[in-house]
């Protein structure tokens, strides 16, 4: 679980080099904290409805793929 939370927190601090250069202002945390929580959000509803489709197991790609589609949505 270790690495899981190191390669998140590696994720978010690359993003925010990437398009926050200037640094990141508390507003921009609290958009990046609430984009964060709506894809997890959207990762889980992926996972129960695979779950509850076919029981064999629902990849990592898939559950991102769906979480893109329901996000753009």
């Amino acid at each position: 679980m270790h690495n899981v939370m190191f390669n998140a927190v590696k994720g978010r601090l690359q993003i925010e080099e990437v398009f926050f250069a200037n640094g990141v202002t508390p507003d921009e945390i609290k958009l990046l904290d609430t984009v964060e929580k709506q894809i997890a959000k959207a990762y889980h509803a992926g996972y129960q409805a695979a779950v509850r489709a076919a029981p064999q197991l629902w990849s990592n790609q898939c559950a991102f793929g769906y979480a893109i589609t329901r996000l753009s949505a």
